[in-house]
This record gives structure tokens, sequence and C-alpha cells, in this order.
């Protein structure tokens, strides 16, 4: 576009330079012409230019905002798979959308901007004044009529622009309701599946709990048991030597029967002896 315009300056500078050396009245009036016909092309070229500029900035705009509120809408992702499906599926379907709004808003755009210079040169043709060279361009009388034709079409291509624009704004509003409605049916999905993965967890940590619950209650008897198991030796051990002691005490006892019985015995002997030897 830079180089086209430098070519056309160029140009414009070589025909100047050139005027400069007519000699003639009508060959200078034939180079102005010329000069201004290029000069209206290279003005329409130039706004050609920026309307294209502008419809891609709106339409990459429009677009990039749609996108950047839809991945900031879906960006909390869900494990399951089916779920999963069902985010690709409506974020396909919502992108989908965005670049029907984006070319729709685009639309809308390009109109605005026509009406604007459809009322910009509908100005100028009022407000226009002869210039200070009378040239011999050759106008004819009949450019009231087609004026007033021009007029009657602006008219009309306003009004049937104004129902376009109507039209296109139900359509982006429609658009607009059928993109909230689809985002909140998947935030009330995804908060369905928040409430049901948090019930199981806290059903899950209240197994937990209970299991670490008997678990301690365990350790705490068998701590118990173990703290008295020295108390229950410490009493075996006084039984088995009072049990030790009682047996020594009637081992004793017998033993001094025993010697009883002997004495008793050796006694006895001795008198029988005794007789036997009187008697004989």
């Amino acid at each position: 576009m830079h180089a086209m315009i430098n070519d056309n300056a160029v140009r414009s500078s070589n025909c100047y330079d050139y005027n400069k050396c007519a000699t003639t009245r009508s060959e200078y009036n034939d180079r102005l012409t010329t000069l201004l016909s290029r000069n209206e092309e290279l003005e329409v070229e130039l706004q050609n230019e920026q309307r294209l500029n502008q419809r891609y900035q709106i339409k990459t705009n429009v677009q990039n905002i749609l996108i950047e509120e839809l991945i900031t809408s879906h960006s909390p992702t869900i494990d399951d798979n089916d779920s999963d499906d069902r985010n690709k599926d409506n974020n396909l379907l919502l992108i989908k959308n965005a670049k029907r709004v984006a070319a729709l808003s685009m639309e809308i755009e390009e109109m605005k901007q026509q009406q604007q210079q459809q009322q910009q040169r509908g100005n100028d043709n009022e407000h226009e004044s002869p210039g200070p060279l009378n040239l011999n361009l050759n106008h004819d009388d009949n450019d009231k009529g087609v004026d007033d034709d021009d007029e009657d079409d602006t008219t009309r291509s306003l009004s049937s622009d104004d129902e376009s624009n109507d039209e296109l704004l139900l359509l982006l509003e429609k658009e607009r309701a059928d993109y909230f409605e689809k985002k909140n049916e998947s935030l009330q999905r995804s908060v369905d599946t928040f409430k049901c993965k948090n019930s199981e967890r806290e059903l899950r940590h209240a197994i937990s709990f209970r299991t670490m619950r008997n678990q301690i209650e365990s350790l705490e008897v068998q701590l118990k048991r173990n703290s008295s198991l020295p108390l229950q030796l410490q009493e075996i051990q006084e039984e088995q030597e009072a049990r030790r002691n009682q047996f020594e005490v009637e081992n004793i006892k017998l033993k001094l029967q025993l010697t009883h019985y002997r004495r008793h015995d050796e006694t006895i002997n001795i008198n029988e002896t005794k007789l036997l030897q009187q008697q004989q």
C-alpha cells in the first residue's frame, strides 16, 4: 500500500513537472483534469484500503474478545470423560457462534461506515463550491436530475440499511442470549458434578475417620494391657514366692514327723529286743 502511494506520488510529481512545461491553457486544463481524476482514484483506493483494514481489525478484535471470554469461562476442566466431551462440543459450538457474531458485527460496522460515507458525500455535494479555475469539463444541465435520483437512492438505501441493522441487532441479541444460556447450562453441570464429587469425598473422609478411630481405640486397649503386664508379673512372682515358702514349711514339718516316727520305731525295736532277752 505504501509502495502504491509512493508510485502515485511520483507519477503526480512527474505530471506536475510536465504541467509546468505546458504552453497553452488547454494543455494546462487537460493536465489538471488528469491530476484531479488521478487524485480521486488514489483517494478511493486509500478509502478502500482503510475500510479493509478496519474490517479485519473489527473482526479480529471481536473474535479475540469472544474467544478469550470462552476460554476463561471454560477454564475449570472436569475429570470425567463424558463431561470432557460435552465441554469440547460446547466450546466448538460457542467458538462457531463467536465467529458468526463477529461476522455480523463486522457487517454492522461496514454498514455504519457506508452510511457515514453516504452522509458525508451528501453534505459535500450540498456545500460544494466552484473552484478558482474555470475548467472546460463539459457539464450538462441534467446533473440536477441525476443528483435528485442519487438522493432518492441514498434515502432508500439508508432505510434498507436501517432495517437490515435492526435484523442484525436482533440476530446478535439472539446469539448473545443463546451463548449465555449455554454458558449457564455448562456452569450448572459443573456445579452439579462438583457437588457430587464433594459428597463422595465427604463420605470417603467419614469412612477413613471411622477406621482411624477404631485403630486408636484398639491401640489404647493394647497400651492398657501392656501397662498392666508388670503388675501381673509382680503378683505372679509374689504368689510363687509364697507357695515356695509354704512348700518349705511343709517339707520341714514332714521331716520332723519322719524323724519322730523313726525314733518311735527305734524305741519299739529296743523294747522288743529287751523283752526277748528277758524271756530267754
